[in-house]
C-alpha cells in the first residue's frame, strides 16, 4: 500500500479533523462528516464541527441488529496496536453522514467516555463522490487492494507532537472510516506509531473489518441509556429546532458516559467526566460563570462561528459536564443564549447528576 507522507497542517486543522464529535465523541457534531465523537488526549476542544453535508433528510430506521463497537473485540484492537487495553469511550451516530447513515465507535488507552485515540465509523448507502467530499482540498494518496476505492492521510500540528491518520476505504455502497490519533505530550495515550507501522495496521484492520461486515448494512436509530435516558429529548427537541430520533450511549463504572442524540440536522452531546486530571482543567472559574443556578456554576455560550450551544457545567466534586447542541439547519441559531437554551442546560445537567 502507498501511504502519505506526512502532512504540515495549522493547530486549528488538525484540531477540527481530530475532533468530534463524539467530538468530543466526537468526534460528536451537525452531524460532521467523519463522525468524530471524541477528542484527542491533548487536544484544546472537543465540540468543533466539520461542515453540514446537504442531503435530502433521512427517515429514521427501524431498530436493527448491526452493532458499530461489534467488528472488533477491545483486546483484538490493543493487540494490532501495541496497546496494554483499550476501553469504548464513544458511540455516535448521524443520519446523514459521508453521504449516507453513519454509526461509530471511539477507543482509548483510558477509561473516559468522550475522549478517543482510535475511532471506526461504518457509513451504509453512500457512494464514492459523496464519501470523500468532505476531505477535498487535503493532500491524500490512493492505497491499493482495499475495497472498491481507498484512500488515506496522516496530519500532524506545526508542532509535531499531535499526530493523526485517516484511511477511508469503500466497497459497494458501504464506507468505513478508520481515524486514529496520539500526542507525544500525553505517554499514557494511544501507542506513537511512525507512519509506515500505522500505515500497516490500519489496512490490517481495514481488511478484517471488509471481511467481517454483513452482506447489508442497516443502522439502527437506539435508544439511550442509563442516565441519558432522563434527559428529556422532546425538550431538547424544541429548542435546537429538530426532532433527535437517533441515540447513542457509553457509561463508565466511574460514572462517566457519554450521551449522543441526533437528528437530520440537529444534533445534541452530554458528557461528564469524572477523571480528576481532565475535570479539573475543564472545570469553570468562578470568573467565567454566568449561570450560577446550574450545578456549582455553569458557563452558556453561542459558537457563532459553527453555531452551536456550548456549556460547561461544574458538577460537583470532581465530575463536569460539557454539553454541545447543534441547532437545526432551517432553525438556525440565536446571536446569544436565550432563557430556552439556559433552562435545557440545567435540565440536562439535573438529568445527569450523580
Amino acid at each position: 500500500m502507498r501511504w502519505r507522507p506526512r502532512l504540515a497542517v495549522a493547530v486549528g486543522a488538525v484540531a477540527l479533523l481530530t475532533s468530534a464529535g463524539c467530538s468530543s465523541g466526537s468526534s460528536g457534531d451537525s452531524p460532521n462528516a467523519d463522525g468524530g465523537a471524541g477528542q484527542t488526549l491533548g487536544a484544546n476542544d472537543d465540540n468543533e464541527q466539520e461542515p453540514r453535508e446537504s442531503q435530502e433528510p433521512q427517515e429514521p430506521v427501524e431498530q436493527a441488529g448491526f452493532d458499530e463497537c461489534g467488528l472488533f473485540e477491545t483486546e483484538e484492537l490493543a493487540e494490532i496496536f501495541g496497546a496494554d487495553t483499550l476501553y469504548i469511550t464513544g458511540r455516535f451516530i448521524y443520519p446523514q453522514g459521508d453521504g449516507g447513515r453513519m454509526a461509530g465507535c471511539s477507543y482509548l488507552t483510558k477509561d473516559i467516555p468522550g475522549i478517543d485515540g482510535f475511532k471506526m465509523s461504518t457509513v451504509a448507502g453512500t457512494n464514492q463522490e459523496a464519501f470523500f467530499q468532505s476531505w477535498e482540498g487535503y493532500e491524500r494518496g490512493e492505497v491499493d487492494d482495499l475495497g472498491d476505492h481507498a484512500e488515506a492521510f496522516t496530519l500532524s500540528d506545526s508542532s509535531d507532537s499531535a499526530h493523526m491518520g485517516l484511511l477511508k476505504v469503500l466497497d459497494g455502497d458501504t464506507g468505513l472510516n478508520f481515524q486514529y490519533s496520539y500526542s507525544e505530550n500525553d505517554p499514557g495515550g494511544m501507542p506513537a506509531l511512525d507512519e509506515a507501522t500505522l500505515g500497516q495496521k490500519m489496512a490490517e484492520i481495514a481488511v478484517l473489518a471488509l471481511e467481517r461486515l454483513p452482506e447489508e448494512v442497516t443502522i439502527p436509530d437506539g435508544v439511550p441509556e442509563g442516565p441519558c435516558a432522563d434527559i428529556d429529548l422532546a425538550q431538547a427537541s424544541g429548542v435546537l429546532g429538530e426532532d433527535l430520533f437517533a441515540a447513542r450511549t457509553v457509561l463508565s463504572d466511574t460514572g462517566a458516559m457519554t450521551c449522543e442524540f441526533t437528528g437530520n440536522s440537529a444534533a445534541l452531546r452530554a458528557i461528564v467526566y469524572t477523571d480528576p486530571v481532565l475535570a479539573g482543567n475543564m472545570s469553570v472559574p468562578s470568573e467565567d460563570i454566568n449561570a450560577p443556578e446550574i450545578g456549582d456554576g455553569a458557563l452558556v455560550q453561542i459558537n457563532p462561528e459553527s453555531p452551536l450551544l456550548e456549556a460547561t457545567v461544574n458538577a460537583g466534586g470532581e465530575r463536569v459536564l460539557s454539553i454541545t447542541g447543534t441547532y437545526a439547519q432551517a432553525a438556525g441559531a440565536p446571536d446569544a443564549p436565550g432563557p430556552e437554551d439556559t433552562e435545557l442546560v440545567q435540565a440536562i445537567a439535573e438529568a445527569l447528576a450523580g
